[in-house]
């Protein structure tokens, strides 16, 4: 019983996966699911559009954590900025994160 009703699930699953338009869905249980990601493969799929995404530029975000007593270390986040030829839809990809280090003190644990 179980392990047909995982087989189903798996089934719905690989359908989501192969959805091609965006207001395609696929009905389970009296609920509609379908595709929740704007890109896909480098593709806008958001609304139809079908638009390559195109690279634009890196920028970093650095937030910096200079206040008295502060122990942590600036957090350094760089983005990756496309946008659609098709609409002009923007969308931005975390490249890297980096955020502090934890390490244990003679007092306890905190963040470097």
């Amino acid at each position: 019983m179980i392990k047909e009703y995982n087989i189903l699930i798996d089934n719905i699953i690989e359908k989501i996966k192969h959805l091609k338009k965006w207001n395609d869905f696929v009905e389970f249980d009296g609920i509609k699911y379908g595709l929740n990601n704007t890109v896909i493969n480098n593709i806008h799929v958001e609304h139809d559009c079908f638009g390559e995404m195109i690279f634009i530029n890196k920028e970093e975000y650095v937030k910096l954590h200079d206040r008295p007593f502060c122990n942590y270390d600036d957090t350094r986040i760089t983005y990756l900025n496309y946008i659609c030829s098709k609409c002009n839809y923007n969308n931005q990809i975390i490249e890297n994160a980096m955020y502090g280090n934890k390490y244990k003190s003679q007092t306890g644990y905190f963040w470097k």
